[in-house]
């Protein structure tokens, strides 16, 4: 467990971390500051070092901690949409999951292992690295109903359901 800082986040940065920080924040810092032509690059990176290493607190290591320890919760989202096209197209497009990362902006990839299987990869919070679970079709009834699921041993657990209505009528 970590201490309080003066930025109110708790250190995640060790002793050894936070001095090594200090003293190479500084050196960069003084450089940067004592040269002619200041050095932006050397400033900046001088300044967040030392930060770092004062502070005791690192964002990344934050992130990192978040994904790997925060308890699972679930989030429901429902929306729809019309969409000006046959509904043999608009299903076409959906289960070629390859498609989803086209207009779900979350996502960097869906990759085909057969045809019930798909492996997803979705970029991390505040753009920091990527996750990558596999999934698989649970129903599918052509122009109508398309859905799936996280495998067991997933790294992030999702469900997602599209339901296909011809003029916003219901099929059946």
């Amino acid at each position: 467990m970590g201490t309080k800082s003066a930025s109110n986040s708790i250190a995640n940065v060790s002793t050894l971390e936070r001095i090594l920080m200090i003293t190479s924040g500084s050196y960069l810092l003084y450089k940067g500051l004592s040269q002619e032509n200041k050095s932006i690059a050397k400033i900046s990176s001088g300044g967040a070092m030392l930060a770092r290493g004062i502070s005791g607190y690192c964002p990344v290591y934050s992130a990192v901690d978040h994904l790997k320890n925060d308890k699972p919760s679930n989030v429901n989202i429902r929306t729809s949409a019309i969409i000006n096209k046959p509904i043999s197209e608009v299903y076409a497009f959906w289960r070629n999951l390859e498609n989803l990362p086209k207009f779900m902006n979350h996502l960097e990839s869906v990759k085909t292992i057969s045809e019930t299987k798909s492996e997803w990869t979705a970029k991390g919070p505040g753009g920091i690295g990527t996750l990558t679970w596999n999934a698989e079709i649970i129903k599918d009834q052509k122009e109508k109903l398309l859905s799936w699921q996280s495998l067991a041993d997933a790294s992030v657990k999702n469900f997602g359901k599209v339901i296909f209505k011809a003029n916003g009528k219901i099929q059946k």
